[in-house]
């Protein structure tokens, strides 16, 4: 049975690791595709190298120049792709373009598993938001993460037949290579200690390419460290980098390229709090006890919310200084519902090829 892996960006190949090695180790006829959403080379062989993954079988090259030349290149040329291989069945995962893949999938009756599906911010000029209603409504099976996600898909109407709960498997990646990221010695050769410094990412087109944003997120970032003393650390990839022209940037922001699996997450696990418009950010903090600031105006990411381990700040200066204030200063702790053996990989594996015996 051939089985198609899409996937783009770094949470997705950090989420879909564990169903990747699976696919290759288990009686499937693997197909692994990367669009090259999102990466430098370096970037693409830091990640491929960090978590132990080959190389995909193909490479699409998407233009991502923008909205338009991205979407029609993923549709093209992942269209061109299941004509050559002709594979049974699709896996995706998330909100982004090459979740658009599903579209020529779906009109040559190729049965598309969606991970992570459900997740809703309630705002549809989120470009993400459109394609996981889009994504989601043309699967054939959905693996949402948790009861929130689930319930989001029967409201919509999604028959329960279709859904299948498997847990989150960002949680399973970290678990499994604890050992590496504890050894990571990023913090020593950034001369940093832990807790004494904030840990920034910033990457959606909302804020970045947005420039009332961007610079509201620096000059917060700004009287962050002039209040708190701390240093403001922010891992930059190159699109964000770019839009910086005219933009004010403090001094005291140590802005530097893009950083591995194992050193970011090792970065993460030790800073004072965490401030991203990163839904995997929000997940990773929950999972190391580390505060986080959603630099967003909502979140998809309930259970986050739930737990107190985020908070969203909304796209004012003040806001963001008063959320950081808030999230370091409330009392809360780890809530996730995976026990310390249970594999959210195995059980998307489970349900593929359960589901594609069924089908066929």
């Amino acid at each position: 049975m051939k089985v198609m892996s899409i996937f783009g960006t770094r949470p997705e190949m950090i989420k879909m690791w564990g169903t990747l090695k699976k696919l290759d180790e288990l009686n499937f006829d693997h197909i692994m595709v990367h669009t090259g959403q999102n990466f430098t080379p370096e970037l693409r062989d830091f990640f491929f190298n960090d978590l132990k993954l080959r190389r995909p079988d193909y490479e699409l090259e998407i233009d991502t120049s923008g909205y338009a030349p991205e979407v029609a290149d993923v549709i093209r040329k992942s269209d061109a792709l299941m004509e050559k291989v002709k594979p049974d069945a699709l896996v995706t995962l998330g909100d982004t373009y090459s979740g658009l893949s599903v579209l020529p999938a779906a009109h040559r009756g190729i049965k598309i598993f969606h991970m992570e599906a459900g997740l809703r911010a309630w705002d549809s000029r989120m470009p993400e938001q459109r394609n996981r209603i889009l994504i989601d409504h043309l699967s054939n099976v959905l693996l949402p993460y948790n009861r929130y996600h689930r319930e989001n898909l029967l409201r919509e109407g999604i028959h329960p037949s279709k859904v299948i709960m498997t847990g989150n498997p960002t949680f399973e990646v970290m678990r499994t290579f604890a050992p590496e990221i504890d050894r990571s010695d990023v913090l020593k050769r950034l001369g940093l200690e832990p807790k004494n410094y904030i840990l920034v990412t910033a990457h959606r087109s909302e804020n970045v390419d947005n420039r009332e944003n961007l610079q509201i997120i620096f000059t917060a970032l700004g009287v962050l460290n002039q209040r708190l003393k701390r240093e403001i650390i922010f891992p930059m990839h190159p699109r964000t980098t770019s839009k910086l022209k005219g933009i004010e940037v403090p001094s005291n922001i140590r802005i530097m390229r893009p950083l591995g699996f194992y050193d970011f997450n090792q970065l993460l696990k030790q800073s004072y709090c965490v401030l991203s418009d990163s839904g995997t950010a929000a997940e990773e903090g929950l999972f190391y006890n580390v505060p986080n600031v959603s630099l967003r105006m909502a979140t998809e990411r309930m259970e986050t919310l739930e737990s107190g381990a985020t908070i969203v700040s909304g796209m004012e200066a003040e806001n963001i200084v008063e959320a950081v204030t808030l999230a370091t200063s409330l009392p809360w702790s780890a809530r996730y519902e995976l026990e310390e053996d249970y594999s959210p990989s195995s059980v998307v594996v489970n349900a593929i090829r359960t589901k594609i015996t069924n089908f066929f």
